[in-house]
């Protein structure tokens, strides 16, 4: 595989990364999902090629902004000769987009208020690709950080805060098995530093 990138810095407030990559295997072996003994499989002969960015802006003192992406493609070049009939398919699991983007706003030097989603689109469930799409997401999230001494932080933070249903599914070879994420949730972190 290879992947080439650059870093780059338009403006004083304003940085970002972008890559392309693109991964080959003459081989692939794959853990087979919900296999008691936990054996393998061969996939073939496959290639992934994607392409990654990453922008962060700090358009004033107190507020930054970031956005991440990675488009990213799987294709089976070549199948194991006991799935012939997967050649040319997408490889199962490759979402094509995972995405976050967010804010931090810090009012004070004490208080930080962060929001962000994150998320991706669905993928298939198995190399022939004949199953469906399932465990798109996108989630958004929300924290608050307060700096009460130098050495003591407490931090409340809400995860999936519309309370959003997503999953990750999998296909067992005669149904698809389906594995609730996370609803919201709201924790509390007390850091000391010491």
């Amino acid at each position: 595989g290879w992947e080439a990138g650059l870093k780059f810095r338009p403006l004083a407030w304003l940085d970002g990364r972008l890559a392309v990559w693109r991964q080959t295997a003459s081989n692939e072996a794959r853990r087979k999902l919900n296999d008691p003994a936990n054996d393998a499989e061969n996939v073939g002969q496959t290639r992934r090629q994607g392409i990654d960015l990453q922008l962060n802006a700090q358009p004033a003192p107190q507020l930054g902004l970031w956005v991440g992406t990675a488009l990213q493609r799987s294709k089976i070049l070549q199948a194991d000769a006991a799935s012939a009939g997967t050649t040319g398919m997408e490889i199962d699991h490759v979402p094509h987009l995972l995405y976050n983007f967010g804010a931090d706003y810090r009012p004070g030097d004490a208080l930080k208020l962060s929001a962000w989603v994150n998320g991706q689109t669905s993928y298939f469930l198995e190399r022939s690709n004949g199953t469906g799409k399932f465990g798109g997401y996108a989630l958004a999230n929300l924290s608050a950080a307060y700096r009460m001494t130098p050495a003591l932080s407490v931090q409340l933070q809400v995860r999936n805060l519309f309370d959003r249903y997503y999953e990750y599914v999998w296909w067992d070879g005669a149904q698809s098995l389906h594995a609730p994420g996370t609803p919201r949730s709201v924790s509390g972190t007390l850091v000391a530093q010491f």
